[in-house]
């Protein structure tokens, strides 16, 4: 029995996608959209217009017609701007690029030489150690205390990558022995007693600026009381001129009154 080979997927897809002549002939049927890819970023427009009205599609071109016309400006005060301008960049470029393949050089350079010194720091450590009591001096044969050199105490040291995220970072360590105590002792002491010094000079200042203040208001309050004392006996003379002069012009009135009345009484 011959065995039945499947269809290609190619030949499935071209036998699914196959348009119908008769059904694209139909007026008033929908055209079949082109097919795109789904996955891949996409945008669709849709435009509505009146059937009278002609819709041009273009690219806006408006901003780089705008530096268009700057650039044509600037050549046409300064002609050979844009040829200068050309010239700068390319050297600024060259000069970048010369600066990176430098880079490259060194950043090779100094690979080579910590590979060197890698090689060396094992050969060093694949050597025999010598016991400081084994060093003697060849003519002699008296062992020399000037050759044992004693090791040196070995303090943590920072990465020189993590270096320039350090604050203050110094090769040298300060030990926080007894005299360093007492120094930091001495110094906070010292901080302290400024600062009550100064702030008793505060209170104190504080104290003498309220004693004048009071001081001033009773002066005020003083020269008030006196001020009203003088208003009030100045007013107490003046009402009593006033007082003498209502009195005798009275007693004119009532003389005036009295001579004027026998006359009358004669006629």
């Amino acid at each position: 029995i011959a065995e039945e080979k499947p269809l290609t997927p190619n030949k499935r897809r071209g036998a699914k996608d196959a348009v119908n002549p008769k059904a694209a002939a139909k007026p008033g049927g929908k055209a079949a959209s082109p097919a795109f890819d789904e996955s891949k970023p996409f945008w669709m427009l849709r435009l509505c217009s009146d059937g009278g009205e002609e819709v041009i599609l273009k690219k806006d071109t408006q901003r780089e017609d705008e530096i268009k016309s700057i650039k044509a400006a600037w050549e046409e005060l300064q002609p050979g701007r844009a040829a200068k301008a050309k010239a700068l960049r390319d050297k600024y470029l060259a000069r970048k690029a010369d600066e990176a393949s430098k880079c490259e050089e060194a950043s090779g350079e100094k690979a080579k030489e910590v590979e060197e010194t890698s090689g060396e720091t094992v050969e060093d450590d694949n050597e025999p150690t010598k016991d400081p009591s084994q060093v003697v001096n060849r003519e002699t044969g008296d062992v020399s205390v000037s050759e044992i050199t004693p090791d040196s105490p070995k303090f943590y040291e920072i990465p020189p990558a993590f270096q320039p995220y350090v604050r203050n970072a110094d090769t040298d360590p300060d030990i926080f022995d007894e005299a360093e105590h007492a120094r930091l002792l001495d110094s906070h002491r010292r901080k302290m007693e400024d600062f009550h010094d100064e702030r008793k000079n505060v209170l104190d200042g504080r104290k003498d600026n309220r004693t004048r203040r009071n001081e001033l208001k009773e002066k005020l309050l003083a020269t008030a009381e006196n001020m009203q004392m003088e208003v009030d006996v100045k007013r107490e003379e003046v009402l009593a001129l006033r007082e003498a002069l209502r009195q005798k012009q009275l007693a004119e009135e009532a003389a005036r009154q009295a001579s004027i009345e026998p006359d009358h009484a004669s006629v």
